[in-house]
């Protein structure tokens, strides 16, 4: 800590906001791709190896398309439980609309598998924190709850808080 130094380094398009150990030799990156002049294409979630931080590589990627989360700037609405990374998204569409909600990406080994996108039944109620226990994976909102079996992402109940 006195004497840090760099060791290596990795280019990518866009950037990791955040970065989340995911294994042995393995980090999480969520953030934005980008075009190779540096316009925003959407929420991306990357799969580095670091086992040799002289080399990094990135080995997996997963991008939505007009897309960002909430865990780019708040590390406490990013969730990994089980080889499952949640968080959520907003999506802003061609014809001005948005959508959002939860999405789940596995981490299978050194593949990023996914996303699937858990919508809750209260649309504009984008999830703020996730909690997952006994299998179950809790979206909690500023308006809902909504629960989600962790192994098939299968909706199990909602509740509105409003």
């Amino acid at each position: 800590p006195a004497r840090p130094r760099m060791v290596g380094e990795l280019k990518i398009r866009g950037y990791s906001a955040y970065l989340q150990p995911a294994g042995e030799g393995l980090m999480l990156g969520v953030g934005q791709d980008a075009t190779s002049e540096g316009r925003v294409k959407g929420l991306q979630m990357s799969l580095f190896d670091v086992s040799d931080l002289a080399v990094p590589q990135r080995i997996s990627q997963i991008t939505l398309p007009q897309t960002y989360s909430d865990a780019e700037g708040d590390h406490h609405a990013f969730t990994l439980a089980g080889g499952l990374a949640l968080m959520p998204y907003r999506s802003h569409t061609l014809d001005g609309s948005t959508d959002g909600g939860l999405a789940a990406v596995r981490i299978d080994g050194t593949r990023l598998s996914g996303p699937t996108l858990l919508r809750t039944q209260r649309g504009a109620d984008v999830p703020v924190r996730t909690i997952v226990a006994d299998g179950v994976i809790w979206a909690v909102g500023v308006a809902s709850v909504s629960s989600y079996d962790q192994k098939t992402l299968q909706a199990k109940g909602f509740t509105d808080l409003a």
